[in-house]
């Protein structure tokens, strides 16, 4: 080799022992790829439940037609109950006459369709003041109407602080003339008042008394201008039980007890259409009541667990054919 070539060498081999071996050349570090967040789960929709089956309609029935009412009869009043307080029976229907209404009270509390009218209540107008109070009307099923007579504040110190009783039947059912009012009845004694059983009309008079403490009393005539009056026998004491009957004839008028007339008197309306008279359609009531004429004297001792009594056991009202 000569000089010039070993020369050329060296340096080749110099330049390749002091020079550094070129660095690779970086190879690019892809950036990282973003983990995608996970997408929100949609919710659940709920399942709607399985719709209910709607039930088939019934087929609609064919119209019924309405039918024509037919009027109700009227029915015939009770049979009497058979078990009388009074040990009194009430008589058989007379011949030509239809029982229009029997009562025994057998109900508890006032039977207003019977008695259509509320129990008296307030000041009683007589020859001097009384008083009525409802609560004073009793009925305990137990077959005797109680018309209770003893002091009670609710009068108000009228009649001496006694109060006592009244009551009617419906005056939406009036009995014609020529009917017979017939009841059994008994009256406790108190000096002052006065238990009455009478018959009276829409209008005043016509008022006829058919026990009133030892008289029976018919008036008539617009303003009371007519009475006549009866003494019952001494023996037909309002204290002992007794049938009181009034025959209201369109001719005639009798009044009697236990079976016995002691009264009788031509009808002076005479089958006239007078108001005022006994020919008019008539109720029937019955009253313990003061004031007429007297009060009793004032006594502390009696109330309403200890009262005087007017009893009524049973009534009945015939009207003719």
């Amino acid at each position: 080799m000569g000089w010039k070539q070993w020369d050329q060498w060296r340096n080749q081999w110099r330049n390749h022992e002091h020079k550094p071996d070129p660095k690779p050349k970086p190879v690019p570090v892809p950036p990282p790829k973003p983990t995608p967040a996970p997408a929100p789960k949609p919710k659940p929709v709920p399942t709607p439940p399985p719709p209910v089956p709607t039930p088939t309609p019934a087929p609609q029935p064919a119209p019924v037609p309405t039918p024509v009412p037919v009027p109700t009869p009227t029915p015939p009043p009770p049979a009497p109950s058979g078990t009388y307080p009074s040990g009194l029976t009430p008589p058989a229907v007379p011949a030509g006459y239809t029982r229009g209404i029997f009562e025994d009270f057998l109900s508890v509390g006032i039977d207003y369709t019977v008695f259509g009218e509320p129990a008296y209540e307030g000041v009683s107008y007589s020859s001097q003041n009384g008083y009525y109070a409802t609560s004073h009307a009793v009925q305990k099923g137990d077959s005797l109407l109680r018309l209770q007579m003893y002091p009670d504040p609710v009068g108000g110190g009228v009649a001496n602080g006694w109060v006592g009783a009244g009551i009617q039947t419906s005056q939406a059912k009036m009995w014609p003339v020529g009917s017979i009012y017939t009841v059994a009845t008994r009256s406790d004694y108190l000096a002052g008042a006065t238990p009455i059983d009478l018959v009276m009309g829409h209008v005043w008079p016509p008022e006829g008394d058919i026990d009133e403490g030892g008289m029976a009393w018919f008036h008539w005539g617009q303003g009371n201008v007519h009475q006549q009056g009866f003494n019952i026998p001494t023996a037909d004491d309002d204290t002992g039980w007794h049938v009181w009957q009034l025959n209201l004839g369109a001719a005639t008028i009798t009044v009697s007890c236990d079976g016995v007339q002691f009264g009788t008197m031509v009808n002076p309306d005479a089958g006239n259409a007078d108001p005022y008279g006994f020919c008019a359609p008539l109720f029937l009531g019955f009253n313990y009541q003061t004031g007429d004429p007297n009060n009793p004297a004032p006594d502390s001792s009696r109330s309403a667990a200890n009262p005087y009594e007017k009893q009524v056991d049973w009534f009945c009202i015939d009207v003719p054919n």
